[in-house]
């Protein structure tokens, strides 16, 4: 198998570009957007949130950048799930259920791709979710502004498998 030289990064096959994965996996998927289902669990603070988002989302654009990839941006539709009635302590199984139902009928809502096919894709969008809780909200407020470009171990979020079981405690 060939693997093809990266638009963005000649010299670099396409598998080690972020940007290039995810347009060639949106171009097999069917997809005409990508991104990430955040789920807020969490309500303490509404500045705390609104900072962990610009720093989360920034963190994204700034990806971007360093792979040439900029022009993925406009494709990028995270989908913030902020329902307090419905998400305030949710636990992971109950996110889990949440996003099943919602990824059912958002890939052909959002991309004009059945659940069967999305099912199986390749992009996490329908696949994958984030919960974040009031300790990952903190533990990524509390890595210092400018040590943000950097790797770090603290700061975390929870990420759901849509095909996650939990485990029965008998």
């Amino acid at each position: 198998m060939v693997i093809e030289d990266s638009k963005r990064t000649p010299g670099y096959p396409v598998t080690f570009n972020e940007a290039d994965v995810i347009e060639i996996n949106m171009r097999d998927d069917g997809f005409r957007y990508w991104g990430i289902v955040i789920y807020r669990t969490t309500y303490k603070s509404e500045s705390d949130w609104e900072e962990f988002l610009r720093r989360f989302l920034g963190q994204v654009r700034q990806t971007l950048e360093y792979y040439e990839g900029l022009d993925m941006w406009d494709s990028f539709r995270p989908t913030v799930m902020d329902d307090k009635s419905r998400f305030d302590g949710a636990t992971p199984a109950q996110i889990r259920d949440a996003f099943k139902e919602w990824a059912m009928t958002a890939c052909e809502t959002e991309q004009g791709v059945t659940y069967e096919r999305a099912e199986w894709a390749y992009g996490a969008r329908y696949r994958l979710c984030i919960l974040v809780d009031e300790e990952a909200v903190q533990s990524v407020l509390e890595i210092p502004e400018k040590k943000l470009d950097e790797s770090n171990t603290t700061g975390f979020v929870v990420m759901i498998n849509r095909r996650w079981v939990p485990e029965l405690v008998e």
